[in-house]
């Protein structure tokens, strides 16, 4: 629970996604057992203490598709927000966003099946490419992936490709220097994209399998020089290196090994703005693991 509206609390079930907006100020949470999205501000005199200062419900106010939130993303100049609902006759809802107090006003939604729209369908995760041009959508119990290109003036989306996808994915991130895509498989290993500079298309590059096969990728991590990061099901972090050739494992932690205790069920990972530390949420281990560079 958080401080809410009016000095008020509110609960926040199933978290379905989260997101920062670019200056730090406001953080966006969606709570799929209730059938909200919160918008809570950032006080940096009380220590960052976190406070509700808006509530989008569903069914309330012509708000939609709020049930079943899978990602959110916010775009790069903080205009607007993106929110991802992964029913099989999924959505993806546009939210302008004000620069000063971080509120949401509905803008448009893109539903599976309407305007030639084929990759909502159980589609899992949000990403932005490395200009902020182009939106990914990540596809999980339907392996399909889409590209939107973003309109900088208002923000909507246009499907430029649909692509069939090596695997079912849960989660992707975008290297570096802007030019892959990497995807994280729901049962085993991971895959790699490239991403045209110009149109934003993706081209299927290689698929690696675990070491042992059945290990979950449970997030993936990039952004960092030529590395990423894969927090997998056998309780372990593996640090891998990309120079655009074929992905290479070239550090692996183990939870109980040389006194690391904190990779007991990995859940997802983080990467601090300044590429410095690599934060493991676990769920064996209630805790959060932090990794220097």
């Amino acid at each position: 629970e958080v401080d809410g509206l009016e000095g008020g609390e509110e609960d926040f079930d199933s978290v379905g996604g989260v997101a920062k907006s670019p200056d730090g100020e406001h953080l966006y949470v969606a709570a799929s057992a209730s059938d909200k999205l919160a918008v809570l501000s950032r006080d940096d005199a009380d220590q960052g203490r976190l406070t509700i200062s808006q509530v989008l419900r569903e069914g309330e106010n012509g708000i939609t598709d709020l049930t079943f939130v899978s990602g959110i993303v916010v775009s790069d100049d903080g205009a607007h927000v993106y929110v991802l609902n992964d029913e099989q006759a999924g959505a993806l809802t546009i939210y302008q966003r004000d620069a000063l107090t971080g509120a949401l006003t509905f803008q448009e939604v893109l539903r599976q099946g309407e305007n030639g729209i084929d990759v909502l369908d159980r589609a899992n995760n949000l990403v932005f490419g490395d200009s902020g041009e182009f939106l990914y959508v990540i596809g999980e119990l339907n392996p399909r992936f889409g590209v939107f290109s973003r309109d900088a003036a208002t923000g909507s989306l246009t499907l430029e490709q649909s692509l069939d996808a090596a695997f079912p994915s849960q989660e992707g991130a975008i290297s570096a220097d802007g030019t892959r895509l990497y995807t994280a498989h729901f049962f085993d290993g991971f895959s790699v994209y490239d991403i045209d500079p110009v149109t934003g298309e993706l081209t299927f590059d290689e698929t690696i399998d675990s070491a042992d096969d059945g290990d979950i990728a449970l997030g993936i991590g990039a952004g960092v020089a030529d590395a990423f990061y894969l927090p997998q099901s056998d309780d372990t972090l593996s640090v891998l290196t990309d120079t655009g050739g074929s992905p290479q494992i070239i550090q692996t932690f183990q939870d109980g090994d040389g006194g690391d205790d904190g990779l007991s069920i990995p859940q997802d990972l983080a990467i601090s703005p300044d590429g410095a530390l690599i934060y493991v949420t676990t769920v064996g281990a209630e805790s959060v693991a932090t990794y220097s560079r």
